[in-house]
């Protein structure tokens, strides 16, 4: 924050709200976290500058201010911002999240575009999943085993989408968070339908493919403007709603769901 001189991105920085935005007060932010339980090494969507930073956990020291990225995500350089790297449409390396494609500084951070939302997860392979919000899609950036596993820069396989390089919203609107369980089936929340739903695609259906339009499943009981989703160790998927559809509340005081993995019995 540095309002109203706009600050350009580094691998220290993180840009979850509108610098102009003078507190989370006035909205907050929209990024996404995940943690690698093998290494501890933390994922953050940084979704005004369109790029995921891996901080490594050797470097997530108590008192530390300002760590420093280790690994950048859908950027190529540590200063760059543009949805899509400025690039007319997306492709296997491109992240848009809500960012500027405006090419000046002012656009850094300051004049959001598309979703403003941005999700990351990471399966028990170390596969890096991201919920590449405005480009109506989800990426995995497969694990590297060459490379002390940690994900390739390149996505091998896109949801909601055909191929790497269109953005259609008629499979998939503006997600904004991914899970996959152990089996290999993921769990994706956007904003498609009336308020919201979970999209399920099965491990059977993403195996050997690099891209798959169409969701196995779609589920919206219980859901109403989900903003966060995680799965627990029997594989019962916890979806955070910022309505509460039970009471049909929409003064933001939400609830949280649990749906059993076959999401046969919604418990409030």
């Amino acid at each position: 924050q540095n309002w109203p001189a706009f600050t350009p991105p580094n691998a220290s920085s993180l840009c979850g709200m509108w610098q102009r935005q003078g507190s989370i007060l006035e909205g907050g932010s929209g990024s996404n976290m995940a943690v690698d339980p093998a290494t501890g090494d933390l994922y953050v969507a940084d979704i005004f500058n369109n790029r995921v930073l891996r901080f490594a956990f050797a470097n997530l020291v108590g008192g530390t201010m300002r760590p420093s990225a280790s690994n950048i995500w859908g950027q190529p350089g540590p200063n760059d911002f543009l949805g899509n790297q400025g690039f007319a449409a997306p492709n296997n390396s491109t992240l848009f999240f809500g960012g500027s494609t405006t090419p000046t500084l002012d656009g850094a951070c300051s004049d959001p575009q598309g979703g403003a939302f941005g999700g990351v997860g990471i399966d028990t392979l170390g596969n890096l999943w991201v919920a590449d919000t405005a480009n109506n899609r989800v990426l995995r950036f497969p694990a590297d085993p060459l490379n002390s596993n940690i994900p390739q820069a390149t996505a091998d396989l896109v949801l909601g989408q055909g191929n790497f390089n269109t953005d259609g919203n008629a499979n998939m609107y503006h997600p904004f968070g991914i899970r996959v369980d152990a089996s290999g089936n993921a769990y994706v929340i956007d904003n498609g339908g009336t308020s919201g739903r979970v999209l399920i695609f099965k491990a059977s259906t993403l195996f050997g493919q690099t891209a798959v339009a169409a969701p196995d499943g779609i589920f919206t009981s219980g859901i109403d403007v989900p903003y966060g989703m995680d799965l627990d160790n029997s594989n019962n998927v916890w979806v955070a709603n910022v309505h509460n559809p039970y009471t049909n509340s929409t003064s933001g005081v939400g609830d949280v769901v649990m749906y059993q993995p076959d999401f046969s019995q919604p418990t409030p």
